[in-house]
């Protein structure tokens, strides 16, 4: 587009700078907050959006609640942060005991099935699925699904020959065409490719192939965004910073069987899924886990508990995705990465558009600047990318999708005149 009609646009769009408050939803001093053309800027209205896609944001309640909670939890005169995982039956094992109980009841998690706390992030997990699960046996599928699928893989290359059931570049190939071998110790898939836009909004199933090896996912940016039947998978790894609470911490939910397998001689212990099973006196407690996450985990699924369970946040992931689609779709400046006839396998947690066919940086710079000065922050896609990305995790108000949707609206709407 001509930089003079750029120039015009940002002119239309300038304001003055604004000052945060106290809480990161709303601010207590609104400063050049605008309304042109019917349009109202959120920022009128007090309110920041952000639409990052990690850390991403927090159900709001959950923080007021750890704001209220920080310097006094339960009436003991200190702060959660500040309490001893070795207190045993004191409160950090209580709430450890019991957000494993809720992740179980929110989620159906058979009884053959452990939950681990694990330090770090899912990278950490690339590792640790190899080393825990190879047994003896040389060889490992990776779905290919995008970037972190891959990143994965590029992980277990170094224990082992990876092999590729299955390219799904651009979309998601059902189950019976996966090239899957009894040989292989695991198949791995990423459920949702955060950078691509591509999700599995079922569950695969390998039940059709003989002695099919389990079947182990990176639900990492889509765990608790739907139910899910956790009889499917030998290994579901999700870290934090999407729909689990503040980054920091990666829920390992593994089947029993498979904490019987020969975990790798060179495993580092804090790799190793058995140490934190098999800790007492209750499990996660190996070495100090990391607990303000886990309080913090707690809280949000108590919340998600509160909306109406998973089944809600399936509903609401539903909605919300196709408001977004269809904004998209009928746009004339705005094209979808995964295009309308791939809907199927469009991410309902990251929405990845871009301006025109192939993209326009400028353009798309435009709008992550014009919309952060109404308000409406992170809205740019991952750097290896490029392009507009619109994140929808859990903890997503419906009416940050609304705000957000009639900015780009009345973008649009300017940048065509």
């Amino acid at each position: 587009m001509a930089p003079k009609l750029l120039r015009v646009l940002a002119r239309s769009f300038s304001t003055s700078s604004s000052k945060r408050g106290q809480s990161t939803r709303c601010l207590s001093s609104i400063h050049g907050a605008v309304v042109r053309d019917g349009y109202e800027s959120p920022i009128q209205r007090g309110k920041i959006w952000n639409f990052s896609a990690g850390p991403a944001m927090n159900c709001e309640s959950v923080m007021q609640q750890a704001q209220n909670e920080f310097l006094n939890y339960q009436n003991s005169g200190m702060g959660f942060l500040e309490l001893s995982h070795r207190d045993a039956g004191g409160p950090v094992q209580n709430l450890m005991v019991e957000t494993q109980r809720i992740m179980r009841d929110l989620l159906q998690v058979p009884d053959d099935y452990h939950i681990l706390f694990m330090h770090g992030g899912a990278h950490l997990q690339f590792s640790a699925v190899p080393l825990n699960l190879l047994n003896g046996k040389t060889t490992a599928g990776y779905v290919d699904t995008g970037f972190w699928s891959m990143r994965s893989a590029n992980h277990a290359k170094k224990y082992c020959i990876v092999e590729t059931p299955s390219v799904n570049r651009g979309t998601l190939l059902p189950t019976t065409e996966w090239n899957v071998s009894s040989d292989m110790a695991y198949v791995h898939v990423c459920m949702n490719e955060t950078i691509a836009g591509l999700e599995y909004l079922y569950d695969p199933d390998l039940s059709h192939i003989e002695d099919a090896p389990p079947l182990v996912a990176d639900a990492t940016s889509t765990l608790l965004s739907r139910p899910v039947d956790i009889s499917k998978y030998g290994v579901i790894f999700a870290s934090s910073g999407k729909n689990l609470g503040p980054a920091g911490i990666c829920t390992v939910i593994v089947k029993d069987e498979l904490l019987k397998r020969n975990a790798h001689e060179m495993i580092p212990e804090m790799l190793d899924w058995r140490e934190q099973a098999n800790s007492s006196p209750i499990q996660n407690v190996y070495n100090t886990p990391p607990t303000f996450n886990i309080y913090m985990l707690n809280k949000t699924l108590k919340e998600y508990w509160k909306q109406g369970g998973l089944e809600a946040m399936d509903e609401k992931a539903e909605r919300l995705s196709s408001l977004c689609y269809n904004f998209i779709d009928s746009s004339e400046l705005f094209v979808p990465v995964v295009k309308h006839d791939q809907k199927r396998y469009r991410s309902r947690m990251n929405v990845c558009f871009q301006v025109g066919e192939n993209g326009n940086i400028a353009i798309e710079e435009q709008v992550t600047r014009e919309a952060a000065r109404h308000g409406i922050h992170q809205l740019f896609g991952h750097p290896l990318s490029g392009g507009l990305r619109i994140t929808l995790y859990n903890p997503m108000p419906e009416e940050a999708v609304h705000d957000l949707l009639r900015f780009l609206e009345y973008f649009e709407s300017n940048f065509r005149r």
